[in-house]
């Protein structure tokens, strides 16, 4: 990508200027440096500064940094390898804010993808089961994924939005929110984070089932049963959970919802 090659040329510039003038160019950062450090993705540079420098005993080589992540506790410190280390100059603090600036975006939004839910027209309303508002951040953090994300890694962020929305939409009475319903706040707290740490469909088709009991029966629209019926059972669906299966039932649980009375 072009932030990519941007933070390379600045690193490589670093290092060639040295070899250009026939000298040793020594290790291109020592201890107490500050430098920025590529996310494993390499979708974002952390301000971290270098501990400890490891070489090859014979050429002097270096082979990696130990770093500190500026702000995290040094129980995060780790080595990571020299590629992924590069100098805190104007052009790459320049990327590196542009990056992050994009991100929080596309998580303060309701992603494109999911505008056309019904659920997505209730997303902010009153009288939702919710109680207080969520932000959008909030709901949809999980969303996007790195820029090397696979196709799949997109659809099950998606997905995750998608439940979530559905979730945050529910209009109060729909479930059972009391201290001593399956709705309550800790058990909704507990099901939101099994959906945003869910890193495939067994996990993700288990939420969906669980917010379909939870939600009561009233709450349906007559076509429910009749859509449902030309489903798998939820016995039948975790035997085949799959991406597609997840969509397809996230969908009609979307359409079956009363919304509002």
């Amino acid at each position: 990508s072009k932030a990519d090659q941007e933070v390379a040329s600045s690193s490589d510039d670093k290092k060639d200027s040295a070899d250009e003038n026939g000298q040793d160019p020594g290790p291109p950062f020592v201890e107490d440096e500050d430098v920025l450090v590529e996310s494993h993705d390499g979708s974002f540079l952390w301000d971290a500064v270098v501990v400890d420098v490891a070489k090859d005993p014979e050429t002097a080589r270096v082979t990696g940094y130990l770093v500190h992540y500026k702000n995290w506790n040094s129980r995060f410190d780790q080595w990571v390898a020299p590629d992924r280390v590069v100098e805190p100059s104007k052009n790459n603090l320049e990327v590196q804010e542009e990056v992050i600036g994009e991100y929080s975006a596309a998580c303060n939004a309701t992603p494109d993808e999911l505008k056309g839910m019904f659920a997505f027209q209730y997303f902010d309303a009153k009288k939702r089961a919710k109680g207080k508002t969520r932000t959008a951040f909030e709901v949809f953090d999980c969303v996007p994924v790195g820029k090397h994300g696979s196709h799949n890694e997109e659809l099950v962020g998606q997905l995750k939005g998608a439940l979530l929305m559905i979730e945050a939409a529910l209009p109060r009475g729909s479930v059972a929110t009391d201290e001593d319903g399956h709705w309550n706040p800790v058990s909704a707290a507990l099901w939101r984070s099994l959906v945003k740490s869910s890193l495939g469909p067994e996990t993700l088709m288990r939420c969906i089932l669980v917010l379909e009991d939870a939600i009561s029966p009233e709450w349906y629209h007559e076509q429910a049963t009749q859509l449902y019926a030309a489903i798998p059972t939820q016995f039948r669906a975790m035997g085949g959970a799959s991406l597609s299966a997840i969509a397809l039932r996230v969908s009609i649980l979307d359409r079956c919802l009363k919304y509002k009375k």
